[in-house]
């Protein structure tokens, strides 16, 4: 007898649920599913799911979606807790797919160059004899 994967009431998150696409929803669906084994009972309360939707709330459904799929992709096994770090690494470091490649949006030039040697102008400059070493 082989057992039914944990399946949650979508009525009674309803109102939590609404932004969500059809296919998001399956996904949903298959995230608690792998989340419920993470537990001993291999089911989740009521409680911990509204916590979890309340928490996506607060980002981006894409965002949201994207750490969902990482999870079930990548990480069967962790708890919930670590789908909140790739929700939160992703919303802070701003990164989007951009033709496969993961791409930081947001980053002004200055901070990219941090670290190379030179100043203002000077940065992109050959460092030539008769120049001092930076050390």
């Amino acid at each position: 007898m082989s057992e039914q994967p944990f399946r949650f009431d979508h009525q009674a998150f309803a109102d939590r649920l609404a932004r969500y696409s059809e296919a998001d929803l399956r996904t949903i669906d298959a995230y608690f599913a792998v989340i419920a084994l993470t537990r001993k009972t291999r089911k989740l309360s009521n409680g911990i799911i509204r916590g979890e939707l309340e928490y996506w709330a607060k980002y981006p459904v894409d965002t949201v979606m994207y750490a969902i799929r990482q999870h079930i992709k990548s990480y069967v096994g962790k708890r919930e807790e670590y789908t909140r770090g790739i929700i939160r690494n992703r919303a802070t470091t701003g990164r989007v797919m951009e033709g496969g490649h993961h791409a930081i949006v947001g980053q002004s030039a200055e901070i990219s160059q941090r670290g190379h040697y030179g100043q203002g102008d000077d940065r992109n400059r050959y460092i030539g004899e008769d120049d001092p070493l930076p050390i």
